[in-house]
C-alpha cells in the first residue's frame, strides 16, 4: 500500500518559517545595497555658479549659432539637460570627482563664437577658478577685450590657470599692465601667453620679460600682429631676470610700433636667457645690431637659441 506523508510537525514547521523570513532577509539586504551603490555611482555634476558662468558664456556668444554646441545646448532646455561627466560637452574640459564636475578648460577652434570675450567671462574669476586653459582660436567673430580679473584677479585664478591662448580673433583693448602683472602671485602658473594676430594696442609691459613673480613660469610670449606699441626692455631691466625664466619663444612681429634697441641681455650672458630657443622681430621698428662676436662667445653650450628672425625692422648686421 502506498504510504501517506506524515503531516508537518511544529519544529518542521518553525525550519520552513526561519528558512523564509532568512530569504526575505537576504533579499532586502540585496535590495538595500544595490540602492546605496546606486547612491555610490551618482554622476558629478557642475555646481550652481559654475552652471551659471557657463550659461553666461554660452548666452554671452550666441552658442545657438555654434558650429557645434553638443552638450551647451542643455544649458537653456532642462529637458536635454546632461552633466558634462555623463555626455561630452563640445569644448569643454572637466574634471570628474566622487561628487563634482569641475571646469578645467574651455578650447574652441573655428567654432563661430560671437560676440565679446570680457562679457562672456565677467564672472570666471570667481565662480569658475580651476580653469587651467582658455583656448579660443581662429574666430574673427570673437571680439571684447582681455579682462584684468582672469590674470591678475584672485590667487586661486591665478594658480590654476597655465594657458591663455586666443589667437586669430578679433580681440581689442590692451595687453594687462604693469600694475596688474606685478599684483601676481608667486604662485601664479601661467605659462602660455598667446594673443598673435588680433586688434590689441597699448604698450608692452616689461613686467612680461624682467624680473617679476609674472614673468618666472613664462615658456611662451606671442603678441605678434597686433598694434601694440612701446620698447623692449633695458638691458638693465633683462639682467634683473631670474635665473629660473624659463621663456622659449618670444614673437613681437609685425607690430610696426616696437622700437627701441635690441638688447644684447635677451639672448646673451644672464642664464635668464638659456632657455630662449625662438625670438622674432619681423616688421617691427626695432633698431640696433645683431649681437656681437663678445656677446655670443659669453654664451655656454647650453644657450639654446636656434630662430632669430627681424626681417623688415632697422636692425643693421644682418
Amino acid at each position: 500500500s502506498s504510504s501517506v506523508p506524515s503531516p508537518p510537525t511544529s519544529a518542521d514547521s518553525q525550519a520552513v518559517t526561519a528558512s523564509c523570513m532568512g530569504r526575505i532577509r537576504l533579499s532586502f539586504v540585496t535590495l538595500l545595497a544595490i540602492w546605496l551603490s546606486n547612491l555610490g555611482a551618482a554622476v558629478p555634476d557642475l555646481d550652481r555658479n559654475s552652471k551659471t558662468a557657463l550659461t553666461e558664456f554660452y548666452t554671452a556668444l550666441e552658442g545657438e549659432s555654434w558650429n557645434n554646441n553638443t552638450g551647451w545646448d542643455g544649458l537653456l532646455d532642462n529637458s536635454t539637460y546632461r552633466s558634462p561627466c555623463a555626455s561630452s560637452w563640445h569644448g569643454l574640459r572637466v574634471n570628474c570627482t566622487n561628487s563634482q564636475a569641475v571646469v578645467i578648460g574651455l578650447d574652441f577652434e573655428r567654432n563661430n563664437l560671437n560676440g565679446s570675450f570680457d562679457i562672456a567671462v565677467r564672472n570666471f574669476a570667481t565662480t569658475v577658478q580651476n580653469l587651467s586653459t582658455i583656448e579660443l582660436k581662429t574666430m574673427r567673430t570673437l571680439s571684447g577685450t582681455i579682462p584684468p580679473s582672469l590674470l591678475c584677479g584672485p590667487e586661486s585664478m591665478q594658480t590654476s590657470l597655465g594657458e591663455f591662448i586666443l589667437q586669430g580673433n578679433n580681440i581689442s583693448g590692451t595687453l594687462p599692465s604693469n600694475e596688474c602683472l606685478s599684483r601676481r602671485s608667486g604662485k601664479a602658473n601661467l605659462t602660455i601667453f598667446d594673443v598673435g594676430d588680433n586688434a590689441i594696442s597699448g604698450i608692452l609691459p616689461s613686467a612680461f620679460l624682467c624680473d617679476s613673480e609674472a614673468a618666472e613660469k613664462l615658456v611662451w610670449l606671442n603678441i605678434s600682429r597686433n598694434q601694440i606699441s612701446g620698447v623692449l626692455p633695458t638691458e638693465e631691466c633683462l639682467s634683473t631676470r631670474r635665473s629660473v625664466s624659463k621663456l622659449s619663444l618670444l614673437d613681437i612681429s609685425g607690430n610696426d610700433d616696437i622700437d627701441g634697441t635690441l638688447p644684447e641681455a635677451l639672448y646673451c650672458g644672464n642664464d635668464a636667457a638659456k632657455p630662449l630657443t625662438f625670438f622674432a622681430s619681423t616688421n617691427t621698428s626695432l633698431s640696433g645690431t645683431l649681437p656681437s662676436d663678445a656677446c655670443l662667445a659669453s654664451r655656454s653650450a647650453d644657450f639654446m637659441l636656434h630662430t632669430f628672425r627681424a626681417q623688415g625692422s632697422s636692425i643693421s648686421g644682418m
